[in-house]
């Protein structure tokens, strides 16, 4: 055997030693993923970081953190168990040695407080959005590395700006802070980042079919309020490949995404049948000015 053919079969011996099988091309298709929020303290906010004596003339009596669960992000099943939606704007190719990365932006968010929320001597309903100024937001990124052709670990990052709307349960008129015409948190947006998170991708060797877990899938050409003004701004896209929450071994097991987000399992979604948000919104003007930035 000649030297040039020993060499070219030891070097095809080493990559396969050195990474997963994985087709001539795998891509992660550009779309939008649907995810559900549990409750129980797993999400939290705290309000000490945000100018709620500036905007209520008072402050949060007790705890200012507080725990939030995921309400459905519209109205009728194809929305139920939803409340947070990131979009992979682009495909992600996955190069030779079993990685890629590419874009993520967080497009749509809806989350209500698990308990109500005293401010001075009056109760409130805390729900947290995406702000309406979130398009001045960076895109964050994803990496996914594979363990094998079925998936492996992704890591993320990505920003938040959010929108916060208190809704008296007395009176029902809700007061806004949103976080892109105030400051919150001294101007940093939210920093939101998971590390080694399970993935699969359906159409691997192991045949992953979502509808096995089973895992509700985001329909596209949806409309969805994300940063609960009343106006649906975003139209989901087209459904991915990529399943987060779910391992890339022996039987697919559903495991957790992260403290902030799962995957919606049919079977094990619930339902928020939380009335809309009231109609009368009163955005309170701050003062004083430096919390004005924004307003007319």
């Amino acid at each position: 055997m000649s030297l040039k053919k020993t060499l070219f079969l030891a070097f095809a011996v080493l990559l396969a030693l050195a990474g997963p099988a994985l087709a001539a091309t795998t891509v992660i298709k550009a779309a939008d993923v649907g995810l559900g929020t549990t409750g129980g303290g797993s999400t939290t906010i705290d309000l000490a970081q945000y100018p709620i004596q500036q905007i209520f003339g008072a402050s949060v009596s007790g705890n200012p953190v507080v725990s939030l669960i995921g309400e459905s992000l519209g109205a009728g099943s194809d929305l139920a168990g939803f409340n947070t939606i990131v979009r992979l704007p682009s495909n992600i190719t996955i190069n030779t040695s079993g990685s890629g990365t590419g874009p993520l932006l967080l497009v749509a968010l809806r989350l209500l407080s698990e308990a109500p929320v005293t401010i001075g001597s009056a109760s409130y309903d805390l729900r947290v959005f995406i702000s309406e100024f979130s398009g001045s937001v960076q895109p964050g990124s994803v990496t996914f590395t594979f363990a094998n052709g079925d998936g492996g670990t992704f890591n993320s990052n990505f920003s938040v700006r959010p929108r916060l709307i208190f809704t008296n349960r007395s009176t029902g008129v809700s007061t806004v802070i949103d976080c892109g015409a105030v400051t919150c948190a001294g101007g940093q947006d939210i920093q939101v980042r998971a590390t080694s998170v399970p993935f699969v991708i359906s159409g691997g060797p192991g045949n992953f079919q979502p509808s096995s877990k089973p895992i509700k899938q985001l329909k596209a050409g949806l409309r969805v309020d994300g940063d609960g003004n009343g106006v649906a701004e975003l139209t989901t896209s087209g459904t991915t490949n990529f399943f987060p929450g779910v391992s890339a071994s022996t039987g697919f097991p559903v495991s957790g995404f992260n403290k902030y987000e799962f995957p919606v399992v049919t079977r094990q979604t619930v339902h928020f049948p939380f009335p809309p948000i009231p109609p009368v919104i009163s955005a309170v003007r701050p003062f004083p000015t430096q919390f004005s930035a924004g307003f007319p």
